[in-house]
C-alpha cells in the first residue's frame, strides 16, 4: 500500500484508509455524513400558532419564555423566528 500511495502521491495512511473501506464496504465511496434533523419546533406549532394569534405584537423573546413555561422546552430566538416565518405568520410594522 505504500508503494501504491507513493505511485498515486497519496500518503500512506490515506491509502491505508482507502483500502480498509473497500475490504469493509466493497466500495470506495466515502461513508454519507450528515442526515436529516426534524425541527425542534414542529409537534409545537400550535402553541406558537396560539400565542401569536392571542397576542399579535408578541416578541420573540416572550415567545421563548412562553414556551419554557409552557413546554420545557429551550430553544434560540433564531429558531423561533424561522419556524414562525415557515408557518407564514411573519410580524410586519405598520406606519
Amino acid at each position: 500500500m505504500r508503494g501504491a500511495a507513493a505511485r498515486f502521491a497519496v500518503s500512506p495512511s490515506s491509502a491505508i484508509k482507502l483500502m480498509a473501506r473497500v475490504r469493509a464496504t466493497g466500495s470506495v465511496a466515502p461513508a454519507r455524513y450528515g442526515g436529516y434533523r426534524r425541527p425542534v419546533l414542529a409537534p409545537h406549532e400550535d402553541v406558537l400558532r396560539a400565542l401569536v394569534a392571542a397576542q399579535p405584537d408578541i416578541t420573540l423573546a416572550e415567545i421563548q419564555a412562553e414556551l419554557r413555561r409552557q413546554r420545557g422546552i429551550r430553544v434560540c430566538l433564531a429558531t423561533i423566528h424561522v419556524r414562525l416565518r415557515r408557518l407564514g405568520l411573519r410580524h410586519k410594522k405598520r406606519a
